[in-house]
């Protein structure tokens, strides 16, 4: 936790809009410490980041689980709190980490999340992150925002095979280059997909009317190249879809009618 505060400027944190972001996410239960690793004079640091000892004591934006005998630390949420530097490759020495929110800062850099085994949700939208997409994801994702930052290449095939992921979203980054890859296929669980402003090309792949649970899809503003394809009148649960700003030909497809909602 010290490399990651100290990294990403923790002494410049703005605790305030940090605080304005945490309530909108509806987390009551952090803390309201400030994050702090002072030592004593026998080298104990001064606070637990936890709280172990006084209620509502842990560091703001920190969530713990916590037995008899150790602390996990299984949340970061320190979203809109001006943090800037890069990620640490010792955060995946935290090993129960479910959810990382780090969204609208400016952290810049390559993401470093491999070996964190149990991460199951991903909020970095709005940063400066860049470089290639990962290729590595735990299989235990959820969600993966990644919108709004600098990342350049294609997108792995692997994200096609977290076949628990319900929402995706790499809008925005218009380094992104190439297809949806083929193991989406997979993804029988997405809900959302965001793909939009970036730089995408070739034809809408078939595979998207597989997605069967999705409810937002969002390809606008690439290149992609093709007529509809009538496989998007599988997505029978679809409920918003925009794909304008591309060049797209040909007509709608009579499939479409089966886009009751």
């Amino acid at each position: 936790l010290e490399k990651f505060w100290t990294s990403l400027s923790g002494p410049s944190w703005n605790y305030t809009t940090m605080g304005v972001c945490i309530k909108e996410l509806g987390e009551s239960s952090f803390g309201d410490t400030t994050w702090s690793f002072t030592k004593s004079i026998s080298g104990d640091y001064m606070i637990d980041p936890c709280g172990t000892t006084v209620p509502k004591s842990q560091f703001r934006g920190l969530s713990c689980a916590c037995n008899s005998t150790v602390c996990n630390v299984t949340s970061i949420e320190t979203p809109c709190g001006k943090l800037s530097g890069q990620l640490p490759p010792d955060l995946s020495a935290i090993v129960n980490l479910q959810s990382l929110t780090l969204h609208h800062n400016d952290i810049g850099g390559p993401l470093q999340i491999k070996n964190m085994q149990s991460l199951t949700f991903l909020y970095i939208n709005y940063n400066k992150f860049n470089g290639q997409i990962p290729n590595y994801f735990p299989i235990s994702m959820k969600n993966i925002y990644m919108s709004d930052n600098k990342f350049t290449g294609t997108i792995p095939s692997s994200i096609g095979y977290l076949t628990n992921l319900l929402e995706l979203n790499l809008g925005d980054n218009i380094g992104l280059v190439g297809n949806i890859p083929n193991t989406f296929i997979n993804l029988k669980k997405l809900q959302l997909f965001n793909a939009y402003d970036c730089s995408f090309s070739g034809s809408l792949p078939t595979i998207l009317g597989d997605m069967i649970q999705l409810q937002i899809l969002n390809l606008h503003n690439n290149q992609f190249q093709s007529q509809l394809p009538s496989s998007l009148g599988l997505l029978t649960n679809l409920k918003y879809m925009k794909i304008c700003g591309n060049l797209i030909t040909g007509t709608i497809p009579n499939t479409f009618i089966n886009l009751i909602n």
